[in-house]
């Protein structure tokens, strides 16, 4: 599914709560879905103790809270692990 200003129901702008946001993309996009920390943890090898001990410390994106669930868009998390494979490889211009 292409996900651009051509996707049916698409809009620049989103009203949630009477708050307007801009985006260039829908909130929600098969191209970047919600995951979970069983996921984040099985792809990392890291414990789930570890990742929110580095949300707590603002290294690692914060949670969408879903009720009682906690989930994160794909593509946050990917982009946080490629900067740290560039960071721990010498590769990083920040």
């Amino acid at each position: 599914m292409q996900c651009d200003s051509t996707t049916p129901g698409f809009s620049r702008y989103y009203s949630f709560r009477g708050i307007m946001t801009t985006a260039t993309q829908p909130l929600l996009c098969a191209e970047d879905s919600l995951i979970d920390m069983t996921f984040i943890t099985i792809c990392t090898g890291m414990t789930d103790k570890w990742f929110y001990k580095q949300i707590g410390d603002g290294q690692f994106p914060k949670p969408i809270k879903l009720g009682h669930c906690s989930r994160w868009r794909k593509s946050e998390v990917e982009t946080w692990l490629l900067l740290r494979i560039a960071d721990s490889r010498g590769n990083c211009t920040a």
